[in-house]
């Protein structure tokens, strides 16, 4: 597949997929959250925290959408997603190691799934400066 539409391919993906997850802690933390996570919302704060978490995966799920479509922002979205993906991950490392107790199995799942994402993306944007500098 060409670079240009891996890199599209993976912006949209990854966009789908997290607007589903932000949509999960926002759109109804009241309800949504106690089913998927095991965390009980009952408190106006932690409404207002899920939803502020919401609003800034979608602004940056915007962003790469834009950047998907305009190549001039591709490597810079390339880099906001990766590095988005290893904060994630190694946060939740940090949790695993720090934590009393396991989080629910969709939390380690997502922990999989940002590693591998991380992955990917370091791995394309290699495969990007590369192909400027031949190109």
């Amino acid at each position: 597949m060409h670079l240009k539409r891996l890199n599209q391919a993976l912006l949209i993906v990854s966009s789908a997929i997290l607007t589903v997850i932000a949509l999960t802690f926002g759109a109804d933390p009241v309800s949504l959250v106690p089913t998927l996570y095991h965390t009980p919302v009952a408190d106006i704060n932690a409404i207002h925290i899920y939803r502020s978490v919401m609003g800034l995966i979608l602004g940056v799920v915007a962003f790469w959408l834009y950047a998907a479509f305009n190549s001039q922002f591709t490597l810079a979205a390339l880099y906001s997603l990766g590095l988005a993906m290893l904060g994630l991950s190694l946060s939740r490392i940090f949790s695993l190691l720090v934590d009393t107790g396991k989080p629910t199995t969709l939390l380690l799942i997502y922990l999989l799934a940002e590693l591998g994402t991380a992955l990917v993306v370091f791995l394309l944007i290699r495969q990007n400066r590369k192909h400027a500098s031949t190109g």
